[in-house]
């Protein structure tokens, strides 16, 4: 079998009519793939290697049994091959996508509230967090990994769960200043990762008839390590 959206190749023998490997090329060779619900063709590119040979690349764009016809000089042609399995191999980090944890707002984060991620991946290479179509998920044996790189230097994991075939975490904003997030899955960055967030000191509404000793007493509240407090 092949691999869902990543190039396939195939070497194609041609021989004559008795059944004679040919050992020069010349020929005129097509080789389509009819997909399995019968709704998409795939026309392979075709390299004649002027021995007797043909290279045949494709990328096939979802699961399942793909019908292979062959035109050999603008004939029906016989081949061994009738048909190719297409699955889906092991999810990489430039096949998954992920939302949240500051990624979609970028008018900044306040600090001490929750941010969610989760990172799914991508059906075909076009997917979105809602596509739950033909079975394309994460199998939760994946090697993903989120971390914060945080103001002070330090830097912070987020536990991520998995449920449902996609990876989800939850992170506590704790300090105020710009992070850097990573979003790795074997290693390897997904794309969007890294990114910067800014965090935001979230100042609290002051009514206006305080009065100045009040305020003053107030002012130490609103600092980060006052607010944590």
């Amino acid at each position: 079998g092949v691999r869902v959206g990543r190039p396939s190749h195939l070497t194609i023998h041609a021989a004559d009519k008795f059944g004679n490997l040919r050992a020069t090329g010349g020929d005129v060779l097509d080789m389509t793939l009819v997909s399995p619900d019968g709704r998409s063709v795939v026309t392979a590119k075709v390299v004649d290697h002027s021995d007797g040979t043909y290279g045949c690349e494709f990328k096939l764009d979802q699961p399942g049994m793909w019908d292979c016809q062959l035109v050999v000089n603008g004939q029906t042609g016989r081949s061994d091959v009738q048909s190719i399995l297409a699955e889906y191999g092991p999810v990489i980090a430039q096949e998954c996508s992920f939302v949240g944890l500051g990624s979609d707002n970028l008018g900044g984060v306040v600090c001490f509230e929750n941010g969610t991620i989760t990172i799914y991946p991508n059906h075909a290479g076009n997917g979105t967090v809602n596509d739950t179509s033909v079975g394309r998920r994460f199998n939760g044996t994946e090697a993903m990994t989120t971390r914060i790189l945080l103001p002070s230097g330090e830097v912070a994991e987020v536990k991520l769960t998995f449920e449902n075939g996609v990876y989800t975490g939850t992170y506590r904003w704790t300090q105020v200043g710009m992070h850097t997030i990573s979003v790795n899955l074997s290693q390897e960055a997904i794309i969007g990762s890294p990114y910067n967030v800014e965090i935001l000191l979230s100042l609290p509404q002051i009514p206006e008839n305080l009065s100045a000793r009040e305020i003053a007493d107030m002012l130490p509240n609103l600092l980060p390590e006052g607010a944590a407090q």
